[in-house]
């Protein structure tokens, strides 16, 4: 896919603040600390988070019809998180109240990662080579953003249509703002995070960050380099967290309840809660089994896409 600057106009500017009872969406980037932070989500908000699922089984995006879905069967729903959540989708079409949210993070080191976990978790064959070829993992935090290889959107949207955008390097300055803007929208405190999660399972063989660096540094930024520069616009225009954004300080004035659902239950008992009720009971609602449920890039056909044989001249 050809990179692109053109100017594009953001969708819809964000309101500032969050106004109480807007919805929680994370646009879950693969491999910028989502599941660190989606075991939050489960555990804080428990049966009223959903980590949605399209209706369109070959669908990338989740709709406004699949969100009306959602609250049909779920009234209270106050946070939805996943890869198909997106702003290029048409969630807030009907003027509904969304707060958005994602984290980022160091292109170079989300770039390798996603290799890693495509050949170590879903079964690519190695060679990076291969991977520097697939122009669907270039930019793809820009792609994320703004739906397209197009920086100047992607700028527009971080700007005026996220009430906040992380780091996945200043994590806890991420989680201490979203705490907030959790208490703001539905009166709730983020629990604990509990550390990283979903690490690296690492397979023998494979090159390590230094060597594939040091091989293919330059084709590597080459394949990033709209997302180093939106990086870097975050940081420039990211704003130091003050004192009274802190952990503590936040901790201290809240009134609001930590959670809705008894504080007796613990973690291991709201995450089992939360399986049972998404395998048992929304899976089955959207037209899925109970298994584990991933967008169609990932599919075994799109992991190793076949290569095109060599040109070769008719003897």
């Amino acid at each position: 896919m050809p990179s692109t600057d053109s100017t594009v106009a953001p969708a819809k500017p964000s309101t500032p603040g969050v106004a109480p009872g807007s919805l929680l969406a994370f646009v879950h980037i693969e491999k910028c600390g989502g599941t660190t932070l989606i075991d939050t989500l489960r555990r804080t908000f428990c049966l009223n988070h959903i980590d949605v699922i399209p209706l369109d089984r070959t669908s990338m995006l989740f709709t406004r019809d699949d969100l009306q879905r959602a609250r049909r069967l779920r009234p209270q729903l106050a946070s939805v998180s996943g890869h198909s959540v997106r702003l290029h989708s048409d969630l807030d079409s009907q003027g509904d109240q969304i707060a958005y949210y994602t984290c980022l993070r160091d292109p170079i080191r989300r770039y390798l990662s996603e290799y890693y976990y495509f050949v170590e978790r879903l079964g690519m064959q190695p060679g990076f080579p291969r991977w520097l070829d697939r122009e669907d993992r270039h930019n793809f935090q820009t792609q994320a953003i703004a739906g397209a290889p197009n920086l100047v959107s992607a700028k527009a949207m971080v700007d005026t249509r996220f009430v906040e955008v992380g780091l996945l390097e200043e994590y806890d300055t991420f989680l201490s703002r979203l705490d907030s803007i959790a208490a703001s929208a539905s009166g709730q405190r983020l629990l604990p995070a509990r550390g990283v999660l979903n690490p690296r399972r690492r397979q023998g063989g494979l090159p390590e960050p230094k060597e594939l660096l040091e091989k293919h540094g330059d084709a590597i930024i080459a394949a990033n380099a709209l997302d180093i520069a939106l990086v870097e616009h975050l940081k420039t225009s990211h704003r130091t967290i003050t004192a009274a954004e802190s952990p503590s300080a936040i901790a201290s004035t809240s009134t609001s309840s930590p959670s809705r659902f008894p504080a007796w239950l613990s973690d291991h008992a709201r995450l089992a809660v939360y399986r049972a009720y998404r395998n048992l009971v929304y899976k089955p609602y959207v037209g899925r089994l109970p298994r584990t449920h991933c967008l169609p890039t990932y599919h075994c056909t799109n992991v190793n896409p076949p290569v095109a044989p060599p040109n070769r001249r008719a003897a």
